[in-house]
């Protein structure tokens, strides 16, 4: 009986380390699939047929300067995986160069089916009229 006691116990306590493996924690970077932190600020996740998609803010410097919004995917919320830049930095217009894309927002419309991404833009001193 002690055998089996003490079985049971390791048993649980493997399922209790590898549940640890699986968690968020605020305040501590996420990484991807290949190791790199999670760069998607001001981010929105969308699920889509038992998939998720994170999509946020690309930093890639101090500057805040935009280049471009990013896409995760992940089957489980803590395991993402780098899609692509969804959206890049136009050549001209609202999301040109010199210009802030922030708080991106990415939603399905019900009545045809297609993703739309709405975000603020403005000028890099934020006083656009």
């Amino acid at each position: 009986m002690k055998y089996l006691s003490f079985l049971l116990f390791l048993l649980l306590k493997a399922g209790t380390v590898t549940a640890q493996n699986n968690l968020v924690v605020n305040g501590i970077p996420w990484f991807d699939d290949k190791g790199n932190i999670v760069n998607a600020h001001g981010a929105c996740i969308v699920e889509e047929n038992g998939r998720y998609y994170l999509f946020g803010e690309w930093k890639s410097d101090k500057s805040n300067a935009f280049p471009g919004f990013s896409c995760y995917s992940s089957d489980d919320l803590v395991n993402w995986k780098f899609e692509n830049i969804v959206l890049k930095v136009q050549p001209e217009g609202i999301l040109g160069p010199n210009r802030v894309g922030e708080r991106v927002k990415v939603m399905k419309c019900p009545k045809t089916g297609e993703y739309i991404m709405l975000m603020h833009a403005d000028d890099m001193g934020y006083k656009d009229p």
